[in-house]
């Protein structure tokens, strides 16, 4: 039984057996001075093959980007069906993704609402503290203010008896 490969596989093997064909050549292009010319006049037939073979490696080359940019295009390209499966899957992750950071946000404003009741739980607590401590300062002054009038009006009907007396001892003379 025989393995099923892809066909990008096979076209980047395609390519890569393009390039290897290509033969890289250690000797120099041919010389462009007057002097050189005149010399390879008498070696144009090496100057030909060796030009003929670099013109030999830009064609591999040429048709190996080609099987290249075909395996490229091809390893990329979903068809039609494929993307239509694609969309629905997609938008369904956006969707999720979606509510989770919702979910998050969420969970934020909770905890932030929490701490909030917490705080003005807190801030109930002590005005009710601070309520109670006023009203029983207004009951030890009003407690006060009551001795202080009690001894007020004792100080006054002791005052009156002292005029009674005063008057009684000044119109007895």
């Amino acid at each position: 039984m025989a393995a099923i490969r892809p066909p990008a596989a096979a076209a980047a093997e395609a390519a890569l057996n393009a390039l290897s064909k290509i033969q890289i050549s250690s000797t120099p292009p041919p010389s462009t001075t007057a002097s050189e010319r005149s010399d390879d006049v008498s070696n144009s037939d090496g100057a030909f093959e060796r030009w003929s073979s670099a013109v030999g490696n830009i064609e591999d080359a040429k048709v190996a980007v080609d099987i290249m940019a075909r395996a490229i295009e091809d390893a990329v390209y979903l068809d039609e069906d494929a993307y239509n499966q694609m969309i629905p899957m997609q938008q369904y992750t956006r969707t999720i993704e979606e509510q989770q950071r919702h979910i998050l946000d969420l969970e934020h404003q909770l905890q932030s609402a929490l701490h909030s009741a917490a705080q003005q739980r807190a801030n109930g607590q002590a005005s009710r503290k601070r309520a109670t401590e006023l009203q029983e300062e207004l009951e030890n002054n009003a407690a006060v203010f009551k001795l202080h009038y009690d001894e007020l009006l004792a100080k006054d009907a002791e005052i009156a008896k002292l005029k009674a007396v005063i008057q009684g001892l000044s119109s007895g003379k």
